[in-house]
């Protein structure tokens, strides 16, 4: 059954060759060979963290590694498609992306110790989605970005990421209260009005 996740992940790489070996054929006589070595080391990346998380204590989550690589590939495909100058800098942030997911994974221990602060993760998620609207810049005719010098990026991102953390924790700790519904409201029953407002 395990060995069956690796399959997945050698599929998707096989999507991913494929998709751009016949991109590359299209270029023909000028052909860019820059994204193979990129395409390859994150093959190689993607095979060694899926034969670490079946061989370590994350068995419960191997099949989710595979249907990300799955999309990532198509994502990849497409791009090099419509945009081929941007396919290596999305290879590079795909590589990035394996290496924050293992430390994601080394550190979720305390990742779940951050869950016993639930209000300041809510705070935290209004301050950095405001940042944008504080200190945007325009690019692309939205004004969701931060310029950091060389780096642009979107605060929001990160603000999804903290309120997941923030919801789960909030979920999790009174989820029993939500349950309990206390008053009618059209075809509703909604707890106290005190668990619901942060939410």
């Amino acid at each position: 059954m395990k060995t069956k996740s690796l399959l997945l992940v050698a599929v998707d790489f096989l999507i991913m060759f494929a998709g751009l070996g016949i991109i590359m054929l299209n270029q023909y006589p000028n052909i860019d060979y820059s994204p193979v070595p990129w395409a390859l080391g994150a093959a190689v990346m993607g095979i060694v963290i899926q034969l670490f998380l079946v061989k370590g204590r994350y068995s419960s989550d191997i099949w989710i590694f595979p249907m990300v690589l799955f999309f990532s590939s198509l994502g990849i495909i497409m791009l090099a498609r419509l945009k081929p100058i941007l396919c290596v800098p999305q290879l590079r942030w795909l590589m990035i992306g394996m290496v924050v997911m293992l430390g994601v994974l080394y550190f979720s221990r305390q990742l779940k110790n951050m869950m016993q602060y639930q209000y300041i993760l809510g705070i935290c998620t209004l301050v950095v989605l405001c940042l944008s609207l504080l200190f945007g810049v325009e690019i692309g005719g939205s004004k969701n970005w931060l310029v950091l010098g060389p780096i642009s990026v979107q605060p929001s991102e990160f603000g999804k990421i903290l309120l997941v953390l923030f919801l789960a924790a909030f979920l999790s700790d009174h989820g029993e209260m939500l349950n309990a519904a206390k008053r009618k409201f059209l075809f509703l029953d909604l707890p106290p009005i005190r668990f619901i407002a942060p939410l």
